[in-house]
């Protein structure tokens, strides 16, 4: 059997470095392969991955994404200026 010397390299990059003209993954190097069995698939228990932490969209723009709205989309909310109604 072959003797490894270093830890398998996952992803692209390390092939496009090797010179390698997009070589598709192949199954065993693939992280997934490395942590099969594993509880939470190297996500913490305790802060799930869940699929959208923090809501979808624009949501929490009033309540905990406000800074960020504050910061760089100031005047999002609210109203200005006079309403024309029947504006032709």
């Amino acid at each position: 059997s072959r003797v490894r010397t270093h830890a398998p390299r996952f992803g692209a990059l390390h092939a496009l470095a090797r010179g390698c003209v997009a070589a598709p993954m192949t199954a065993r190097l693939k992280k997934s392969r490395h942590l099969r069995g594993q509880v939470s698939n190297g996500r913490g228990r305790i802060g799930k991955h869940r699929k959208h932490p923090g809501g979808c969209g624009n949501s929490g723009g009033q309540h905990h994404h406000r800074i960020n709205f504050d910061k760089y989309h100031p005047g999002y909310f609210g109203k200005v200026g006079m309403r024309n109604f029947h504006l032709i």
